[in-house]
């Protein structure tokens, strides 16, 4: 279990002002969004933890940085050990100097497939799940 955020990262409370908690697919979902949100590396206690995307805005689109990127995309999905790695599907959606998209179908055991949509610009990375 998880304690439940709202999309703008506050505790969500029940009327008695106890924090809520989230299990299952909201759990995973929550996991999945805070995970690409966070710059790989810039938590002091867990430098491992978060995403590589952003080093892709603001460099050239080549085919061997399409390459890159969806090899890092993958490579995080894929390390999820609740994503059947068969299942993933990755689309560059646009790709422009200041603003990049990408998006992400996969599989969990028991769910219907997730789709990730992955915007980065030079000033927030933002995921949406549906």
């Amino acid at each position: 279990m998880a304690v439940d955020l709202k999309w703008d990262d506050d505790l969500i409370t029940d009327q008695n002002g106890d924090v809520l908690l989230v299990s299952g697919r909201n759990a995973f979902i929550q996991r999945k969004k805070i995970w690409f949100e966070t710059v790989k590396g810039s938590l002091f206690y867990d430098k491992m933890f978060g995403s590589r995307l952003y080093q892709f805005i603001q460099i050239e689109r080549t085919d061997l940085n399409e390459l890159a990127l969806k090899q890092v995309l993958l490579n995080e999905l894929v390390s999820d050990p609740e994503i059947i790695p068969e299942t993933i599907h990755i689309e560059i959606v646009s790709w422009q100097k200041k603003e990049l998209k990408v998006m992400a179908t996969f599989n969990c055991e028991d769910t219907r497939p997730i789709r990730l949509d992955i915007n980065i610009t030079q000033s927030k990375l933002g995921v949406e799940i549906v």
